[in-house]
Protein backbone atom coordinates (compact mmCIF):
# COMPACT_ATOMS: atom_id res chain seq x y z
CA UNK A 1 0.00 0.00 0.00
CA UNK A 2 1.15 3.41 -0.77
CA UNK A 3 1.45 6.00 2.09
CA UNK A 4 -0.27 9.05 1.04
CA UNK A 5 2.25 11.85 0.24
CA UNK A 6 2.48 15.50 2.65
CA UNK A 7 4.72 18.33 0.60
CA UNK A 8 7.81 18.03 0.23
CA UNK A 9 7.95 14.00 0.41
CA UNK A 10 8.01 10.90 -1.85
CA UNK A 11 7.17 7.41 -1.64
CA UNK A 12 10.15 4.62 -1.08
CA UNK A 13 9.63 0.92 -1.47
CA UNK A 14 12.70 -1.54 -1.25
CA UNK A 15 12.10 -5.34 -2.72
CA UNK A 16 14.23 -8.14 -1.83
CA UNK A 17 13.80 -9.85 -5.25
CA UNK A 18 17.26 -11.89 -5.34
CA UNK A 19 16.28 -15.43 -5.47
CA UNK A 20 18.52 -17.38 -3.29
CA UNK A 21 20.38 -14.11 -1.16
CA UNK A 22 20.72 -14.04 2.31
CA UNK A 23 18.53 -11.77 4.45
CA UNK A 24 19.01 -8.08 3.56
CA UNK A 25 19.52 -4.58 4.75
CA UNK A 26 18.61 -1.16 3.03
CA UNK A 27 20.99 1.21 4.26
CA UNK A 28 20.56 5.06 3.17
CA UNK A 29 23.21 7.47 3.68
CA UNK A 30 25.50 4.64 6.12
CA UNK A 31 22.26 4.12 8.38
CA UNK A 32 20.34 1.07 7.96
CA UNK A 33 16.96 2.39 6.87
CA UNK A 34 14.96 -1.48 6.15
CA UNK A 35 16.28 -4.70 8.38
CA UNK A 36 16.34 -8.11 7.72
CA UNK A 37 14.35 -8.11 4.47
CA UNK A 38 13.94 -12.07 2.76
CA UNK A 39 13.55 -13.37 -0.90
CA UNK A 40 9.90 -14.30 -0.79
CA UNK A 41 8.68 -16.80 0.44
CA UNK A 42 11.81 -17.92 2.49
CA UNK A 43 10.71 -17.54 6.02
CA UNK A 44 7.88 -15.41 7.61
CA UNK A 45 10.28 -12.26 7.58
CA UNK A 46 9.08 -9.14 5.28
CA UNK A 47 10.12 -9.09 1.51
CA UNK A 48 9.48 -5.64 0.93
CA UNK A 49 8.69 -2.51 3.07
CA UNK A 50 7.29 0.83 1.90
CA UNK A 51 7.36 4.87 3.70
CA UNK A 52 6.97 7.88 3.31
CA UNK A 53 10.59 9.74 3.24
CA UNK A 54 11.76 13.42 2.53
CA UNK A 55 12.39 14.12 -0.74
CA UNK A 56 16.46 14.55 -2.12
CA UNK A 57 19.18 13.04 -3.21
CA UNK A 58 20.64 9.82 -1.06
CA UNK A 59 23.12 7.22 -1.29
CA UNK A 60 21.78 3.75 -0.53
CA UNK A 61 23.11 0.32 -0.57
CA UNK A 62 21.83 -3.12 -0.21
CA UNK A 63 24.35 -5.35 2.11
CA UNK A 64 24.09 -8.76 3.84
CA UNK A 65 22.07 -8.44 6.88
CA UNK A 66 24.74 -10.95 8.83
CA UNK A 67 27.66 -9.03 7.25
CA UNK A 68 27.23 -5.47 6.92
CA UNK A 69 30.03 -4.61 5.21
CA UNK A 70 29.10 -7.65 2.37
CA UNK A 71 27.73 -4.61 0.00
CA UNK A 72 25.83 -6.93 -2.34
CA UNK A 73 24.52 -3.65 -5.17
CA UNK A 74 24.70 0.28 -4.54
CA UNK A 75 23.56 3.32 -6.10
CA UNK A 76 24.89 6.43 -5.71
CA UNK A 77 23.01 9.94 -5.64
CA UNK A 78 19.95 8.25 -6.04
CA UNK A 79 16.70 10.84 -6.50
CA UNK A 80 13.88 10.53 -4.39
CA UNK A 81 11.28 12.89 -6.16
CA UNK A 82 8.60 14.74 -4.43
CA UNK A 83 5.15 13.87 -5.29
CA UNK A 84 6.11 10.43 -6.41
CA UNK A 85 6.56 7.18 -5.27
CA UNK A 86 10.19 5.27 -5.92
CA UNK A 87 10.48 1.52 -6.07
CA UNK A 88 13.64 0.10 -5.50
CA UNK A 89 13.88 -3.93 -6.34
CA UNK A 90 17.37 -6.23 -5.12
CA UNK A 91 17.33 -8.59 -8.28
CA UNK A 92 19.79 -10.11 -10.65
CA UNK A 93 21.73 -13.34 -9.46
CA UNK A 94 24.15 -14.12 -6.71
CA UNK A 95 27.14 -13.43 -9.06
CA UNK A 96 25.28 -10.52 -10.44
CA UNK A 97 22.89 -8.80 -7.88
CA UNK A 98 22.27 -5.31 -8.93
CA UNK A 99 19.66 -2.65 -8.17
CA UNK A 100 16.66 -1.77 -10.12
CA UNK A 101 14.73 1.74 -9.77
CA UNK A 102 10.97 2.26 -11.27
CA UNK A 103 9.36 5.55 -10.45
CA UNK A 104 5.82 6.36 -10.59
CA UNK A 105 4.13 9.97 -10.46
CA UNK A 106 1.64 10.37 -7.80
CA UNK A 107 -0.78 10.81 -10.61
CA UNK A 108 -0.82 7.70 -12.00
CA UNK A 109 -1.62 6.20 -8.43
CA UNK A 110 -4.50 8.35 -7.81
CA UNK A 111 -5.91 7.28 -10.95
CA UNK A 112 -5.14 3.66 -9.98
CA UNK A 113 -6.87 4.21 -6.91
CA UNK A 114 -9.83 6.17 -8.40
CA UNK A 115 -9.33 9.61 -6.52
CA UNK A 116 -8.61 10.73 -10.10
CA UNK A 117 -10.50 10.46 -13.65
CA UNK A 118 -8.33 9.35 -16.52
CA UNK A 119 -6.33 10.22 -18.70
CA UNK A 120 -6.10 12.65 -15.20
CA UNK A 121 -4.90 15.56 -16.79
CA UNK A 122 -4.57 19.18 -15.10
CA UNK A 123 -8.47 20.02 -15.71
CA UNK A 124 -9.60 16.67 -14.55
CA UNK A 125 -7.91 17.24 -11.54
CA UNK A 126 -9.37 20.47 -11.21
CA UNK A 127 -12.65 19.45 -11.69
CA UNK A 128 -12.31 16.16 -9.38
CA UNK A 129 -11.50 18.35 -6.81
CA UNK A 130 -14.34 19.36 -4.76
CA UNK A 131 -12.62 22.44 -3.83
CA UNK A 132 -11.53 23.53 -7.17
CA UNK A 133 -14.73 23.26 -8.94
CA UNK A 134 -15.39 26.78 -9.22
CA UNK A 135 -11.69 27.59 -10.89
CA UNK A 136 -12.43 24.88 -13.41
CA UNK A 137 -15.61 26.53 -14.40
CA UNK A 138 -13.74 29.78 -14.80
CA UNK A 139 -10.97 27.81 -17.26
CA UNK A 140 -13.88 26.43 -19.37
CA UNK A 141 -15.69 29.68 -19.26
CA UNK A 142 -12.44 31.53 -20.39
CA UNK A 143 -11.41 29.40 -23.57
CA UNK A 144 -7.98 27.98 -21.59
CA UNK A 145 -9.42 24.12 -21.38
CA UNK A 146 -7.34 22.97 -24.43
CA UNK A 147 -3.79 24.80 -22.72
CA UNK A 148 -4.48 22.43 -19.51
CA UNK A 149 -5.35 19.06 -21.25
CA UNK A 150 -2.32 19.08 -23.39
CA UNK A 151 1.14 17.50 -22.68
CA UNK A 152 2.81 20.65 -21.74
CA UNK A 153 3.54 20.99 -18.56
CA UNK A 154 2.02 23.44 -16.34
CA UNK A 155 1.62 24.40 -12.60
CA UNK A 156 -1.50 26.35 -11.53
CA UNK A 157 -2.02 28.41 -8.28
CA UNK A 158 -5.52 27.89 -8.04
CA UNK A 159 -7.75 29.84 -5.80
CA UNK A 160 -9.97 27.88 -3.51
CA UNK A 161 -14.10 27.66 -4.78
CA UNK A 162 -14.80 30.14 -1.58
CA UNK A 163 -12.79 32.74 -3.18
CA UNK A 164 -13.92 32.43 -6.93
CA UNK A 165 -17.33 32.24 -5.70
CA UNK A 166 -17.68 35.48 -4.84
CA UNK A 167 -15.78 37.47 -7.71
CA UNK A 168 -17.64 39.81 -9.08
CA UNK A 169 -18.53 39.11 -12.86
CA UNK A 170 -15.57 40.04 -15.31
CA UNK A 171 -15.32 40.63 -19.37
CA UNK A 172 -14.19 36.70 -20.69
CA UNK A 173 -11.02 38.32 -22.04
CA UNK A 174 -10.14 40.09 -18.30
CA UNK A 175 -11.41 36.66 -16.80
CA UNK A 176 -8.88 34.41 -19.35
CA UNK A 177 -6.07 36.83 -18.15
CA UNK A 178 -6.59 36.98 -14.45
CA UNK A 179 -6.64 32.76 -14.97
CA UNK A 180 -3.12 33.04 -16.61
CA UNK A 181 -2.02 34.87 -14.20
CA UNK A 182 -1.85 31.90 -11.50
CA UNK A 183 -0.28 29.62 -14.26
CA UNK A 184 2.94 29.07 -14.82
CA UNK A 185 5.30 26.74 -16.97
CA UNK A 186 6.39 23.68 -15.54
CA UNK A 187 5.88 21.15 -13.38
CA UNK A 188 6.60 22.53 -9.62
CA UNK A 189 6.21 20.46 -6.72
CA UNK A 190 6.34 22.40 -3.10
CA UNK A 191 9.95 22.52 -2.25
CA UNK A 192 10.50 23.18 -5.99
CA UNK A 193 8.64 25.81 -5.52
CA UNK A 194 10.18 27.31 -2.68
CA UNK A 195 13.56 26.82 -4.30
CA UNK A 196 12.42 29.05 -7.16
CA UNK A 197 11.17 31.30 -5.33
CA UNK A 198 10.17 33.64 -8.33
CA UNK A 199 7.84 32.74 -11.54
CA UNK A 200 6.60 34.90 -14.24
CA UNK A 201 3.07 33.80 -15.18
CA UNK A 202 1.71 33.43 -18.54
CA UNK A 203 0.19 36.54 -17.78
CA UNK A 204 3.95 37.76 -17.62
CA UNK A 205 3.15 38.92 -14.05
CA UNK A 206 5.64 37.98 -11.41
CA UNK A 207 5.00 35.88 -8.49
CA UNK A 208 7.08 35.79 -5.76
CA UNK A 209 7.41 32.92 -3.14
CA UNK A 210 8.17 33.59 0.95
CA UNK A 211 7.66 31.35 3.20
CA UNK A 212 7.03 31.58 7.57
CA UNK A 213 6.10 29.39 10.18
CA UNK A 214 2.81 30.13 8.57
CA UNK A 215 3.31 28.47 5.52
CA UNK A 216 4.29 28.99 2.04
CA UNK A 217 2.93 32.48 0.24
CA UNK A 218 2.61 33.17 -3.61
CA UNK A 219 2.66 37.04 -3.67
CA UNK A 220 1.45 37.11 -0.06
CA UNK A 221 -1.94 35.04 -0.52
CA UNK A 222 -1.28 31.69 1.65
CA UNK A 223 -1.08 27.93 -0.74
CA UNK A 224 -3.50 25.92 1.59
CA UNK A 225 -3.06 22.90 -0.44
CA UNK A 226 -0.04 21.67 -2.35
CA UNK A 227 0.79 19.00 -4.63
CA UNK A 228 -2.75 17.81 -5.92
CA UNK A 229 -1.42 15.55 -8.87
CA UNK A 230 -1.87 15.67 -12.44
CA UNK A 231 0.12 13.85 -15.08
CA UNK A 232 0.82 17.41 -17.23
CA UNK A 233 1.29 19.15 -13.84
CA UNK A 234 0.77 19.83 -10.61
CA UNK A 235 -1.96 21.82 -8.43
CA UNK A 236 -1.49 24.52 -5.57
CA UNK A 237 -4.74 25.51 -3.60
CA UNK A 238 -4.78 29.58 -2.72
CA UNK A 239 -6.66 31.21 -0.03
CA UNK A 240 -7.32 34.01 -2.24
CA UNK A 241 -7.35 35.32 -6.07
CA UNK A 242 -3.48 36.70 -6.73
CA UNK A 243 -2.92 40.57 -6.27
Amino acid sequence: MYPDLLPGTGGFTFVHALEGGHPVNLVRNNVVYFAHLTFPGSDRSAASSSLRMDSGTFDINAAAASAPYNILAEQTNLEIAENAYTLVALIGTLDHPQLFTVVTDRSVVAIARGKLPAPGTLMDALRADKNLTSFAAAIDQAGLTDLLTGSDPYTIFAPANYVFDNLKPISVDALATLLRGHIVAGKWANNAVIAAKTFTSLAGTQLTITTTNSGVFVNGVLMIDRNIPATNGVIHMLNHVLP
